[in-house]
């Protein structure tokens, strides 16, 4: 699992620091209102997106191995159903825009189909390069495409295009990195075959869990929606960046860490190997904790000079006030959609899924339509944060009798006590400023966690072993196995 989790870190570490970078030119670039209206466009979008391709993406992870053997028919599969769901899509055009007429222009509309193709065609090839352990490719697409995203804003935003310019930027990034890196795997468009036999495993493994997606995604982003609804776009945007900012740190090194385990864990179900299905789903969770406490816990702590130092001064206060509460509401999704889920989607369980992410995020909606107009923004961030986290004690609660999810008591203490001394480190500079001060609190915070973690994580060892003699150093023996 380590050789996978660094190669996926690689894809995803590098591509998040280059968005980091473009959402930093954007928050310097844009007015409030602009960039709120292109956050409500890329909310729209990505949630077309999750409703019309995210079943062909669960059904391609969860099933390309097992056709391995029979690739082609199993793409001329794939790629039919991009095209019968894309043409749909497109159907819907002309219906939205007469009932949106007056309400949302017609090229916002267009936007939006747009970046719901791009985005559909760009997780569908992603998935399938994961789902066949391809490291290197899916990299190579995922850089290619945070540059080309990057250098497509700066010039367009240096031209004064504003909102444009920002989704052109994206729509170009998107299209170019899945071109140029998956031609072989896209021409099987101009051959497509509905092949029953892959379409209905696709089918009834997928439409259940994009169906979940959309919900949860519903409830993760409705909060712009209903900002921008009663409050405008401007107050949308102040609010988004903030959210962006935990999500293009936090959520980038959280995927990444799941991108390691995860195809291991699905290739060891497909071979019945329950041991070594339940080692990677231990080391998973230890892995997503040990990056998600930290940083979290860092970024309560350094909220102020963090948002200082990474958006521009339109933002920056209310996404200082606000970034405490974006943290553990990330640190909640993540830990339910990349850990808690797992049980429903190997074992097939995807309405229960559904049935637990339709009450969350229904609930999420109603609390927010209900206290955003009198309380504003805060409103909306604790009320996601609030939502984030009962939704993953659900998963957590259910999804244990459906599958017991194995965890190692030892390391959740041990990266416990890590982060409480990197807290201790950090406190006396935590009022620190500027991009010294940063990197300064940031060096301070990881070399402090990085040592106790290690001391830590070898002692629990060297416990079990004094107490178990033999019995534990085989079965530390066969964990380094493992992780290796």
């Amino acid at each position: 699992m380590l050789r996978n989790t660094l190669a996926y870190l690689l894809a995803r570490v590098v591509p998040g620091a280059v968005n980091l970078a473009t959402l930093m030119l954007l928050s310097r670039r844009l007015s409030a209102s602009e960039y709120g209206e292109y956050a409500l466009a890329v909310a729209y979008g990505t949630m077309a997106s999750a409703l019309a391709f995210h079943w062909l993406c669960q059904g391609v992870s969860r099933y390309a191995a097992a056709w391995e053997a029979k690739r082609d028919t199993f793409l001329r599969c794939v790629f039919g159903a991009y095209l019968l769901t894309g043409l749909a899509l497109v159907a819907t055009v002309p219906v939205l825009g007469t009932i949106l007429a007056g309400t949302i222009h017609l090229q916002i509309i267009v936007g939006v189909l747009a970046l719901a193709l791009m985005q559909g065609m760009f997780d569908t090839v992603g998935n399938l390069n994961i789902a066949e352990l391809k490291a290197g490719r899916y990299s190579r697409m995922a850089i290619f495409r945070a540059v080309a995203t990057f250098l497509a804003v700066l010039v367009l935003t240096g031209l004064g295009y504003g909102y444009h310019a920002a989704m052109g930027g994206l729509l170009i990034g998107l299209g170019t990195a899945v071109v140029l890196f998956n031609f072989h795997t896209i021409a099987f468009v101009v051959a497509p075959r509905l092949d029953p036999a892959p379409l209905r495993q696709i089918a009834r493994q997928g439409v259940p869990l994009g169906i979940h997606y959309t919900l949860t995604l519903l409830g993760s982003l409705a909060d712009r929606a209903i900002i921008g609804y009663f409050l405008g776009a401007a107050d949308t945007g102040l609010y988004s960046a903030g959210a962006d900012l935990v999500q293009r740190t936090l959520g980038v090194v959280m995927f990444a860490v799941y991108l390691g385990f995860y195809p291991a864990v699905v290739r060891a179900r497909e071979a019945n190997d329950a041991e070594a299905c339940l080692n990677q789903l231990r080391n998973g969770l230890s892995s997503l904790l040990a990056i998600g406490a930290p940083v979290v816990t860092g970024m309560i702590m350094i909220s102020g000079n963090f948002t200082h130092v990474l958006l521009g001064g339109t933002f920056e206060h209310t996404a200082a006030d606000l970034l405490p509460i974006f943290a553990v509401t990330a640190l909640a999704y993540a830990l339910k959609t990349l850990y808690f889920d797992i049980p429903f989607i190997l074992e097939g369980r995807g309405a229960v899924l559904i049935t637990l992410t339709l009450l969350s995020s229904a609930l999420s909606v109603v609390l927010i339509t209900l206290l955003v107009p009198i309380y504003g923004i805060a409103a909306a961030a604790l009320t996601a944060a609030f939502s984030a986290t009962l939704s993953a004690l659900m998963s957590a609660w259910v999804g244990r009798r459906i599958m017991p999810l194995p965890c190692e008591p030892s390391k959740l203490v041990a990266i416990l006590v890590a982060t409480m001394a990197m807290a201790a480190a950090v406190w006396p500079i935590r009022n620190m400023t500027g991009p010294i001060g940063l990197a300064i609190q940031t060096a301070t915070g990881m070399l402090v966690y990085g040592l106790a973690a290690i001391v830590l994580l070898r002692f629990a060892p060297l416990k079990r072993k004094l107490g178990h003699g033999g019995v534990g150093q085989r079965t530390s023996a066969h964990s380094n196995r493992t992780d290796e």
